[in-house]
């Protein structure tokens, strides 16, 4: 457990420094047309203006994002670390 949440914390950072965290832009018109990307989540980054970013696909707030992120991050890792120790349990 402490390993899953070591992992998903060096994620968050390195989220904040490289793009890797999936999301969609648009121009900040009506009606707009969003393509995928990836941005980085760090709150000093800038952002060209009249351009909307929804980070996961959904969250137009880093704090969401950043909270999400851990928690997806956290059960990944915990799932696939129980499945490899389940696995060398039964061997």
């Amino acid at each position: 457990m402490i390993s899953a949440l070591v992992v998903a914390l060096v994620v968050f950072f390195l989220a904040m420094a490289i793009e890797i965290v999936p999301c969609k832009k648009a121009p900040q018109v009506p009606n707009p047309h969003y393509d995928w990307s990836f941005c980085n989540i760090n709150p000093d980054s800038t952002s060209p203006q009249g351009m909307q970013k929804l980070y996961l696909g959904y969250s137009k707030t880093l704090t969401e994002t950043y909270i999400t992120l851990i928690v997806l991050v956290f059960a990944l890792v915990f799932i696939f670390l129980t499945l490899v120790t389940k696995q060398k349990k039964d061997s």
